[in-house]
């Protein structure tokens, strides 16, 4: 219903104005995505992870593998994401033409703020965020650990997102898209044992498409997620992921490792 008001008030807003089109296509999502990135990679102090919600010094082993990740991620792991949020069953060789199609048909902004079907939740966008993602509230006046904290305190003034995600432009979406990875990966993190620290830190840059995974799951049901996590590197990663998935979160798990491994051939 918001994608659709949001639709209706700008396509009234060109005719008024006469303002041009936005034109798009997959191509330039792939632009704006790697711009997104970069402002990031370039930009973002971690270390506020640690001194905001980690504390410990025992955790500096944590943090240097949340940096190595972090260091790591490409903008093709959000197309990656993105893929199994809107186009699920789809074959990914048809999904860029499916895209363009959709971006052409009814212009990027509404494209950027795809109204989700069957969420309870006022959930729009590529990467179908709600309230649970992007969150201003506080509890006893403290940042709620989750994206808007990675934001909050993490990010210069000129980048940080608003405090609801109603208020998100389309350029806050593809940020958002970014720290939401990172905020799943330091969850992740966080929650590990010495040994499943291990095992992530010995496996994780050859088995990338894992942690992509993880992210597509956690973004829907973090507690289930973290638990197939935690059983993958209690068994040292020796099998697929999807193999410690429940039936709740596999799906989540198998489309975007479809996607995954076809924008990174």
């Amino acid at each position: 219903m918001v994608a659709f008001q949001f639709y209706n008030d700008r396509i009234s807003q060109y005719v008024e104005w006469d303002l041009p089109i936005h034109e798009y296509s997959f191509d330039m999502r792939e632009q704006d995505l790697e711009h997104s990135l970069q402002l990031i990679k370039d930009n973002i102090q971690l270390e506020w992870i640690q001194k905001k919600f980690w504390m410990l010094e025992e955790w500096t082993k944590k943090f240097k593998l949340l940096e190595k990740i972090v260091d790591n991620i490409k903008h093709t792991d959000v197309i990656a994401f993105a893929g199994a949020e809107l186009c699920w069953d789809f074959d990914p060789r048809f999904a860029k033409r499916y895209l363009n199609a959709l971006m052409e048909k009814w212009w990027y902004e509404f494209f950027m703020h795809l109204p989700a079907v069957y969420d309870n939740y006022t959930s729009f966008g590529p990467y179908q965020n709600t309230s649970f993602v992007i969150n201003g509230g506080k509890k006893n006046g403290i940042v709620k650990w989750n994206v808007s904290a990675v934001s909050e305190y993490c990010l210069p003034e000129d980048l940080k997102l608003p405090w609801s995600m109603i208020y998100l432009s389309p350029e806050d979406q593809h940020l958002s898209a970014f720290l939401n990875m990172i905020y799943n990966y330091a969850h992740l993190i966080q929650n590990l044992n010495t040994r499943q620290l291990e095992s992530l830190d010995k496996n994780w840059s050859s088995k990338r498409s894992e942690l992509v995974e993880y992210v597509c799951c956690a973004h829907h049901t973090p507690k289930y997620s973290l638990r197939a996590a935690k059983m993958r590197l209690d068994n040292n990663a020796r099998s697929d992921f999807t193999v410690s998935c429940s039936n709740r979160i596999k799906k989540y798990a198998t489309r975007s490792q479809k996607y995954y491994n076809h924008f990174n051939k």
